[in-house]
């Protein structure tokens, strides 16, 4: 039997894990980045496309981050930089030969989809270099381009008559252009924090940080010097089920216990930075706030409420009232809406492809139209079986790895050992999926049109279905506590093991241990040796940070 053909579009941290989770279940792999190079939006550039900032800090450990056969080497921060993410991926890629597999700077053009053909999807890509076009059929397409992929600009009352600079950190690349200038951003998240870092590296006079919303700061770092995402398994198990059965105190109790630890690391916030209160941690995250928190105590920075209009060639109006003069630029640090893919990857006009976009028209930048977030809710189950999207879902389960498990389920799907729920049941998902989001932005959101991520999915249930459907076995050999006779038998067995599995840090090597007939796991001695160096690696740094701590200094 001929192989299948799979082609991945993408060449970012999610089509390259995408490309090798394929690749280890026997398909036949194609795939295509536009880009010159692997990594995504990890290699800084200096055009208009999303790409990593110099100062930009990765917001998980590394010993959460990895991929879940590929740790961070010791060199790598514990909060690793975009020029060490990079890095890291590119040895990824050359670990596992990835390279041989792509064909970069090409360009897809459109997709379309006949059963007239042996192979049903054809593909045309353009190569950017020789400008040749050209057409590849596949059994199967997987888009992994990225969920963001549109520069939000809120319109600023009167910003025609403004004189000066006026950008969005996409294009945000020469901060020494900004020298001695008084500089108002729009936003005061995390791509805010790091325009303002490389602002302050490069002296500009004064950083204005406007936004309609409080904020809640996190430090990376405990008073323990355990990183704040220093979460076992255990403990993610019983999170999971408190939100899945009471979810109002789920975030209370969550709420609660992140702010009071942002109380106690931050003490004494001052009212004038409007800060306070924030916004619930169900519909926006907190920032890790530690450079922040230094820009705004130190004066180089300074919060203020949001705009109200432009005044003159070089003044603005906020919404208190307040005038801010001789103003130079404006750089608009407020995110990007999701599109599921780009403008220019299109389908083919056709009625068999026709309700492939995650988003049809009269739905762009709202939740995809795709069950789980991956598959197309398409009349012809042949295409519902053939199309995945990868990257346009997410839960809070640190780094790469729920990525990496999300293209396991997709191969186990495509494989049919595990199946895909009867267009029915799929789109009383997507409508449950829908309510669930709903009833949460109606809670907890403060303001109209504030931030709620499109892609966020709901803990327990996408966690269990991932784990379920990837055949990662977690829940079927860790949880339910005593009455799970599988964790019963690893207790006897290696009791010292299982207390590290449940009680130690929670890293993604514990993803591939188990083999349940599904993905294929590592050797169970390896991986158990994975797990342990890395907890041993997390505890080790842990202590050398306390010990710094007590000497009155904090690395």
């Amino acid at each position: 039997m001929a192989p299948v053909t799979v082609c991945v579009i993408g060449g970012g941290p999610i089509g390259m894990v995408a490309m090798k989770t394929f690749l280890e279940e026997g398909f036949q792999v194609v795939g295509f980045e536009c880009r010159a190079y692997l990594g995504g939006l990890w290699r800084g550039t200096e055009d208009s496309t999303i790409s990593a900032h110099t100062t930009t800090v990765f917001n998980n450990s590394k010993w959460r981050s990895a991929f879940s056969d590929f740790p961070f080497n010791e060199d790598a921060d514990t909060f690793p930089t975009a020029a060490q993410i990079l890095q890291y991926l590119e040895d990824y890629a050359s670990n596992f030969g990835l390279q041989e597999y792509y064909n970069l700077s090409t360009k897809v053009l459109r997709m379309q989809y006949s059963e007239n053909n042996q192979k049903p999807w054809t593909v045309t890509v353009q190569d950017l270099k020789s400008g040749k076009v050209r057409t590849q059929h596949f059994d199967k397409i997987c888009i992994a381009t990225g969920a963001f992929q549109y520069p939000r600009w809120p319109k600023l009352k009167n910003v025609e008559t403004f004189q000066g600079k006026v950008i969005h950190s996409v294009d945000f690349h020469r901060p020494e252009e900004f020298r001695g200038q008084n500089v108002l951003i729009i936003g005061i998240h995390g791509t805010a924090q790091d325009v303002c870092v490389a602002l302050e590296s490069h002296a500009a006079n004064h950083v204005y940080m406007a936004h309609r919303q409080g904020l809640l700061l996190l430090s990376r770092f405990r008073e323990d010097g355990a990183t704040f995402d220093s979460t076992t398994l255990k403990e993610t198990l019983f999170m999971a089920f408190l939100n899945k059965n009471f979810s109002r105190f789920y975030w209370w109790l969550t709420q609660k216990g992140i702010t009071k630890q942002s109380q106690k690391t931050y003490p004494n916030i001052p009212e004038e930075w409007g800060l306070d209160p924030a916004p619930s941690i169900a519909v926006r995250p907190p920032v890790l706030g530690d450079a922040l928190w230094r820009l705004l105590n130190s004066g180089i920075a300074e919060s203020v409420p949001s705009v109200r209009r432009i005044t003159g060639p070089k003044s603005v109006e906020l919404s208190d009232g307040r005038i801010l003069e001789n103003i130079d630029s404006i750089i608009y640090c407020t995110g990007y809406s999701s599109g599921g893919m780009p403008d220019d990857l299109v389908f083919s006009d056709g009625t068999e492809t026709a309700g492939c976009h995650p988003h049809p028209p009269g739905y762009e930048f709202e939740e995809p139209h795709l069950y789980r977030n991956i598959f197309p809710l398409h009349e012809n189950e042949k295409i519902r079986m053939s199309l995945a999207y990868l990257g346009l879902g997410f839960v809070p389960v640190p780094g790469f790895v729920q990525y990496e498990m999300t293209a396991a389920a997709i191969c186990q799907i495509w494989k049919h050992r595990t199946p895909l729920p009867s267009l029915r049941e799929m789109k009383d998902w997507h409508a449950w999926h829908l309510k669930e989001r709903d009833l949460l932005q109606a809670r907890y959101s403060p303001l109209d049109k504030s931030t709620f991520y499109p892609v966020f999915l709901n803990l327990p249930d996408q966690l269990k279905w991932i784990d379920w459907a990837s055949g990662a076995g977690i829940y079927q050999n860790l949880s339910s506590g005593w009455v799970n006779w599988r964790a019963w038998k690893l207790w006897l067995q290696d009791r010292q093991f299982y207390n590290l599995l449940q009680n130690g840090v929670f890293t993604p090597a514990i993803w591939r241990l188990f083999k349940t007939g599904k993905r294929r796991a590592a050797s169970w001695d390896e991986c158990k040796q994975m797990i342990i160096s890395e907890n041993k690696r997390a505890e080790t740094a842990r202590q050398a940070r306390l010990e710094a701590s007590l000497f009155g200094s904090k690395k």
